[in-house]
């Protein structure tokens, strides 16, 4: 479903379904003995918010670990084969991320902008082009209004395929990028899951 889409379909009841999600996680963490409770109660407080906002908004965000959020983009519009130049259905996509990045429930978050490609051309060049996808949607998001100092950006070519890149349908799936939303600053030379 194209993101234009997803967010005129955003209405006040989601938006109300959403903030009661909010409020029961961040209940179930205060409950005493709870299992929530006991193995990380801010990780829920910091995290519900953020999965709140881009859940209302079509999208599927995954916590990985305590402050760490993975947000899938559409991907199969969003590269040319080859290109680094971002296609106007990503635009839109990044658009609305960087409304809801801005926001106050993200203070304080970071993000890490990890690009992809497909295994067509050599696999040094596939670097190079997924390296540029994630640079150029860092600063897409900078011309949108979000703080530079709040992105970082990483290429790894085509190691991590999500289909097979015998169709062109994977292909497409294939040139993406993926943003790893986390609380406060990745360590020195840290990366997000592979």
């Amino acid at each position: 479903m194209p993101p234009a889409t997803r967010l005129s379909g955003f209405s006040p009841v989601r938006g109300l379904l959403a903030g009661v999600l909010v409020g029961m996680l961040a209940g179930c963490a205060s409950l005493p003995g709870g299992p929530v409770a006991d193995a990380a109660p801010q990780h829920v407080a910091d995290d519900a918010p953020v999965l709140a906002v881009f859940s209302a908004l079509g999208y599927y965000p995954a916590p990985l670990a305590p402050n760490l959020i993975r947000l899938d983009l559409p991907t199969n519009d969003s590269f040319a084969s080859g290109s680094s130049e971002l296609q106007a259905p990503m635009q839109r996509s990044l658009d609305a991320v960087a409304a809801q990045f801005n926001s106050p429930p993200l203070r304080g978050w970071q993000m890490l902008v990890v690009g992809h490609a497909d295994d067509r051309g050599s696999a040094a060049d596939n670097l190079l082009t997924s390296q540029a996808r994630a640079a150029n949607v860092a600063r897409y998001l900078v011309a949108q209004g979000t703080d530079a100092g709040r992105l970082q950006s990483e290429g790894r070519g085509e190691t991590e395929p999500l289909a097979t890149n015998d169709q062109r349908y994977g292909r497409a799936l294939n040139r993406r990028v993926e943003l790893f939303l986390h609380r406060g600053p990745l360590p020195a030379g840290a990366t997000a899951p592979r």
